[in-house]
């Protein structure tokens, strides 16, 4: 069976204009205006705060990404850009006027930030340098400024800072450097820790090949992650097990809804990852985990280089960890949490099968303590009446013979990952920059689970029943020529993703952006161990010894299970399509600050398929979970 959904939209908004309110100085420095300079060697940061008084200029920029740089200072006649420029030269840094006596400093690489979480204008004032021409070096403390800065989060018009914390917009931003010291191999560990998360985000109990987020617990379906600012998912929520954790720059969580931006996935919130753009040389990192039985192993190397208007990274990942069982885990090694606060799900679904009559007799099961693994009985006064507590299935149930584990859901999977990043920026001129990022990704993995559970009626000429009459029998095949094991899942996940984005600065209030984003993935889900509806109901109604046995302790033979056992296949396909055109600017300048405005056009197309195989697709597999 084929399901495919088509989905396209197309959209030509105006996104809005907003007042933007600024603190300006009483004279603004004009750009062709030139001072004699006369800075000494020092820090790069001390330089940097005599630059502003020399040149009666704003600065604004995090201390965080100048650290423990030095300058030569600077001496001689410049203009105010013309010195900045020589102060910032060689160091990853940029500068942007975003007031009319107001610069900024970034960094190009986007790197070297710490995780913020603004709440307050102190706390945000706090973890700035801010310097005005009218203070002296010594005495300022940035404390009652009222600031600007652009913060892009899920708009096409800057935001400033105030108006942010007007409406108590929560936003954590968590840098490079809080994520190396992590320690964590996957886009999933690196926020497992976080608050905002519910529980561990995107491993749920057996899950190995894919991983998404739950922001505020309220489901991974309405938490909408990006990467780059982009969509990377179709139909349900991101799988961000394709993002190895060396190639992520920093993370963007807005910890709010922003249904009216991004749609209903995002109700939750936002995740925003974005990633590095550039790498001085090679690198490469290895780790290795192991404990209690189990082990992870991750193995990371990156080519990158910085050059004077190009830039670009090259990320190779390689993880894998072996599989955690139930059993091995306390609050997962029975299906009775009543201990744990929980409730008892234990299933009256047994191997031995629990026999109901239809007069109403007690029900009965085998007496299993009598009669060991591969053994059963043809006589009625070896069956015992049915004990609800004694008796129901649990899923870390050790074989009855003393032995391993016979079955029971896997705490986490066995996976195998291999990621290949490219990130690259190039800027043309001063005004227009092209900016590139593609990711592969292939994962697979083996999830264990329960078996499936049956309700037969088996006939009284049956050959295995005892009974000489018609019972029903809630029976749990345990398919013991298969490693006594259950339900196996083998899943094969195959990402692609690819965007990129032109960027043109007409004037200082005017701008172009467009770009395209192509998303594709493969999800191949093969599950073995099921059960054919018709050779199973073939098997009941047989008179002879070769028929399943559902009254006998794990008793059944390969010839048993021959044309009962079969495999499923289920293949989903999912591709993203869109590009954008967005124009914006400032209109005009009011007493407040500057009205401006953003429009411009979105394409997206998504594809979904579903292709079951023929058995599964006319239900004739007894398996309630594929």
């Amino acid at each position: 069976m084929i399901k495919i959904h088509k989905k396209k939209l197309l959209k030509i908004v105006l996104l809005g204009c907003t007042a933007m309110q600024f603190m300006a100085p009483t004279v603004a420095a004009a750009d062709d205006e030139t001072t004699r300079y006369n800075i000494a060697p020092q820090t790069l940061e001390t330089v940097l705060r005599e630059f502003a008084v020399q040149s009666d200029t704003q600065l604004l920029f995090s201390t965080e990404i100048i650290k423990d740089m030095e300058s030569g200072g600077l001496a001689g006649i410049y203009s105010r850009e013309e010195a900045l420029a020589a102060l910032l030269q060689g160091r990853g840094l940029r500068y942007e006027l975003t007031g009319d006596n107001l610069l900024t400093i970034r960094a190009k690489n986007r790197s070297g930030f710490q995780t913020i979480s603004y709440n307050t204008t102190a706390d945000y004032e706090e973890s700035l340098g801010v310097y005005d021409e009218d203070e002296s070096i010594d005495d300022v403390d940035g404390g009652g400024l009222e600031l600007e800065t652009i913060v892009v989060v899920g708009s096409s018009i800057g935001v400033n800072k105030s108006k942010i914390e007007s409406q108590a917009l929560p936003i954590t931003f968590i840098g490079s450097e809080e994520l190396a010291l992590s320690g964590q191999s996957t886009a999933a560990g690196l926020l497992r820790n976080l608050p905002e998360f519910s529980g561990t985000p995107g491993e749920s109990e057996g899950a190995g090949s894919t991983a998404d987020l739950n922001l505020r617990g309220i489901g991974s379906v309405y938490t909408l992650s990006l990467v780059n600012g982009r969509r990377f998912s179709v139909n349900g929520p991101a799988n961000i097990a394709m993002i190895p954790a060396s190639a992520i720059e920093h993370v963007e969580i807005l910890k709010a809804g922003a249904s009216s931006i991004y749609g209903s996935d995002a109700v939750a919130g936002v995740v925003n990852f974005v990633l590095k753009d550039s790498a001085d040389g090679f690198g490469a990192n290895a780790s290795y985990e192991n404990g209690d039985g189990y082990e992870a192993q991750n193995y990371s190397f990156h080519f990158g280089n910085k050059g004077e208007n190009s830039r670009f990274i090259f990320v190779a990942d390689y993880y894998k960890n072996s599989p955690i069982s139930g059993a091995d885990r306390f609050d997962l090694i029975s299906n009775d949490r009543r201990s744990l606060g929980g409730r008892d799900s234990r299933s009256s679904f047994q191997n031995p099968g629990r026999i109901s009559f239809a007069d109403g007799r007690p029900d009965q099961i085998l007496d299993y303590n009598s009669f060991p693994n591969g053994t059963g009985s043809l006589d009625p006064n070896d069956y015992r009446d049915f004990d609800f507590d004694l008796d129901r299935h649990d899923r870390a149930d050790p074989c009855r013979d003393g032995g391993e584990v016979c079955t029971g859901q896997a705490a986490y999977s066995p996976t195998d990952r291999y990621s290949f990043v490219f990130s690259g920026t190039h800027d043309f001129s001063a005004d227009t920059t092209l900016h590139g990022d593609f990711m592969y990704n292939r994962t697979t993995s083996r999830q264990v689970g329960g078996v499936s559970t049956v309700r037969v009626t088996v006939p009284e000429d049956n050959f295995y029943n005892p009974f000489g009459e018609a019972v029903s029998v809630a029976y749990r095949p345990f398919p013991a020529p298969l490693n006594n094991i259950g339900g196996v899942n083998d899943e094969d996940v195959t990402s692609l993703r690819g965007s990129l984005q032109l960027d043109h600065q007409f004037s200082e209030s005017l701008s172009l952006s467009a770009s395209v984003n192509v998303f594709h993935q493969d999800f191949a889900q093969i599950r073995r161990n099921g059960f054919v509806r018709s050779g199973l109901e073939a098997s009941i109604q047989s008179t002879g010894p070769d028929s399943i046995n559902v009254f006998c302790n794990r008793c059944n033979t390969a010839e048993q299970f021959r044309g009962i056992l079969t495999e499923r296949r289920r293949d989903f396909g999912s591709t993203l399509v869109e590009g954008d055109i967005r124009l914006s600017g400032e209109l005009l300048e009011l007493d407040a600050g500057s009205v401006q405005f953003a429009a411009g056009v979105n394409y997206r197309q998504e594809e979904f398929s579903d292709v079951r195989d023929p058995l599964s697709a006319a239900g004739a597999i007894v398996d309630t979970s594929f």
